[in-house]
């Protein structure tokens, strides 16, 4: 019986050994990026920046940021998977609002659309132009659906 309990006890312990090594294994093969970009809208007159950090592990990522910092800081937090090497759907908080999108990747052209705020439903577009590993060009358009909220933007971002 001491024999079955030793082994019996070796085999959990072997068990629980490669489950630790799976999910260690799966915390450090997360890759964390960032990045901060300044906007401008000409019709608004006025600024918006924003940063926002990634971390990605396999075809999953969890992007986690703060949008208008200064002017009612909305805060970020989506939940995606990589659906491919080119396209990705993401859901979570957006703008500080439940919310869905999805993006996809032409090459060094990247287009985004979110949908948030359910209540009164609103819909951001995104268009960003790497110029380089670290700086884009980023257009973005918050209530496109609606008329009373429609706000244009352009400005650069940099990624580290």
């Amino acid at each position: 019986e001491t024999t079955a309990n030793i082994k019996a006890t070796l085999k959990n312990t072997r068990q629980a050994s490669e489950r630790a090594n799976r999910m260690l294994s799966r915390v450090t093969d997360v890759k964390v990026t960032g990045g901060v970009e300044t906007l401008y809208s000409p019709s608004e007159r006025e600024y918006r920046s924003s940063a926002a950090f990634r971390l990605a592990s396999g075809s999953g990522y969890a992007d986690i940021g703060v949008s208008a910092i200064g002017d009612g800081d909305r805060f970020n937090f989506l939940l995606g998977r990589q659906l491919g090497e080119d396209f990705s759907v993401r859901a979570g908080v957006v703008e500080g609002e439940a919310g869905v999108g999805a993006e996809k990747q032409f090459g060094k052209v990247t287009l985004g659309a979110d949908a948030y705020d359910f209540n009164a439903f609103k819909v951001r577009l995104r268009g960003e132009v790497k110029l380089s590993d670290e700086l884009s060009v980023v257009g973005q358009s918050y209530g496109v659906n609606r008329r009373d909220s429609r706000d244009a933007y352009l400005g650069v971002k940099y990624q580290f």
